[in-house]
């Protein structure tokens, strides 16, 4: 393995071009100006940004096997802190557990599954409105951000080992980014409260990815998703951008929601945890 930067030839083949869309994260950490990058220059590239931020490992499709342990190696140079949250492709992550890497947490494992949208579908018309969060709205929204958080899986370990005062002020701070964010959204019922809420992040690889979808457990199953998500979709399409998700393969309620408002299938990663022994 050897270090390389963003105009290496890797970034260019066929098989890095294939996953464009399915990594389309990937993008975004290799041009940032203190991203570490390492790779045989074929079958895998592994990087990261920051110390305080989640690896990403892209492998090619039926990769060498024989380059396991330079994997392996990778993934103990960049594992600075204690435990940490890596993403890759199911193969990768099964190639590690048959190979008996000792750093596995085998307890803390999805599938992201990867959805883009090409064409927009209608949805069922209800009262939703979209509009902005109002300041008096601060502890509204970061209440919902902590209902987020914690229903993910890979996220409820960043708050693990933290005081509710330090979750409190973390929630605190993300509504704070949150509301100043032009791209974040939610969508009020006819009584103006709000039911649901998201955001999208435009990305240099021509993708704009839709997150932080999140409806109340009362207003679920009426379509309030799928109307914000059809809304923040038409304004990426708008700006010629391709629109595309990740979601937990494994919660059938919002995919249901994504896939009425016009995203399909695009393949899938797996997040898992890594702790240093």
């Amino acid at each position: 393995m050897e270090t390389i930067d963003k105009n290496n030839q890797i970034f260019q083949s066929n098989e890095y071009k294939k996953d464009k869309y399915l990594f389309s994260v990937f993008e975004t950490k290799i041009n940032d100006e203190n991203a570490r990058i390492m790779s045989d220059g074929e079958n895998y590239v592994i990087t990261n940004e920051s110390d305080d931020r989640r690896p990403r490992i892209r492998t090619k499709d039926n990769f060498d096997r024989s380059k396991l342990n330079e994997i392996e190696e990778s993934i103990r140079l960049y594992l600075i802190k204690y435990k940490t949250t890596l993403t890759s492709k199911k193969e990768l992550y099964d190639a590690l557990v048959e190979d008996n890497f000792e750093w596995i947490d085998k307890s803390e494992y999805f599938e992201l599954w990867f959805m883009k949208c090409e064409r927009l579908r209608d949805t069922k018309p209800n009262d939703g409105r979209l509009d902005k969060a109002r300041p008096e709205e601060k502890d509204i929204i970061a209440k919902y951000i902590y209902n987020f958080e914690n229903f993910m899986d890979d996220s409820i370990t960043n708050y693990s080992s933290k005081t509710p005062d330090e979750i409190k002020e973390e929630c605190l701070k993300r509504t704070e980014q949150e509301m100043n964010n032009p791209n974040f959204y939610v969508l009020r019922n006819a009584n103006d409260t709000i039911v649901c809420m998201a955001h999208y992040t435009i990305y240099t690889d021509k993708t704009g990815k839709v997150w932080l979808v999140y409806t109340t457990d009362e207003e679920r199953g009426k379509w309030y998703a799928a109307k914000l998500v059809h809304e923040l979709t038409k304004m990426i399409l708008e700006e010629w951008y391709v629109p595309v998700l990740y979601t937990d393969k494994n919660y059938p309620n919002s995919n249901k929601a994504y896939a009425n408002a016009g995203y399909e299938d695009g393949g899938s990663l797996v997040s898992f945890s890594i702790v240093k022994k």
